[in-house]
């Protein structure tokens, strides 16, 4: 099933035509919201596509090189119906809430990077920095698949038994922690 429905192809070049230029009295902010009830007006059951129409909108007027869901992370279906100056403003206030959100997320992850750099010195295996920056780069670590038998993007060895014990070694200093809590399959995270 297509993600757009044929009866809306056409319309959608269409909307997207629109300069930021071409609307200048209008914000980029104001130019998406107008978007996403121009097509919640015409395709009440596509919400969806308006989401992501309206978050390609602003994208685009902001030249940014990919698209980011501003949108539809904290929009519901009750602040689309409502008027178009209630969802301009519930547009800026779900991109406020998106941006610090984010702000907030990447102080995390550099606080819970930086703790895993800082037991790097205390870990006495091989190649054991190219595993760190591994699972710096992951959301997940397997160590069956993506320390053994090489460590993912090198050409370094790693047993299987050398991937959970390295594993285990970072969960005793309190920086990752076991995601499943199985003893047959393993995933690794950077510990909270």
């Amino acid at each position: 099933m297509p993600l757009i429905s044929d009866h809306m192809r056409e319309d959608v070049y269409g909307w997207l035509e629109f300069t930021w230029d071409d609307r200048h009295s209008m914000s980029r902010v104001a130019a998406a919201a107008d978007l996403l009830a121009t097509v919640i007006e015409l395709n009440p059951r596509e919400e969806s596509v308006a989401f992501l129409l309206a978050d390609l909108r602003l994208a685009r007027d902001l030249n940014w090189p990919s698209l980011f869901p501003f949108t539809a992370q904290y929009l519901t279906g009750k602040e689309l119906r409502g008027s178009r100056d209630e969802l301009l403003i519930n547009c800026h206030r779900s991109i406020y809430t998106v941006a610090t959100n984010a702000v907030r997320m990447a102080y995390d992850l550099a606080r819970r990077a930086e703790r895993v750099r800082a037991i790097a010195p205390k870990l006495r295996t091989r190649h054991s920095d190219e595993a760190l920056e591994l699972f710096l780069s992951e959301v997940a670590i397997a160590p069956s698949s993506m320390l053994a038998p090489r460590i993912k993007g090198t050409n370094f060895a790693k047993t299987p038994r050398a991937a959970r014990r390295f594993c285990d070694r970072l969960v005793q200093l309190g920086v990752a922690h076991e995601l499943t809590g199985r003893e047959t399959f393993r995933l690794y995270g950077i510990a909270p």
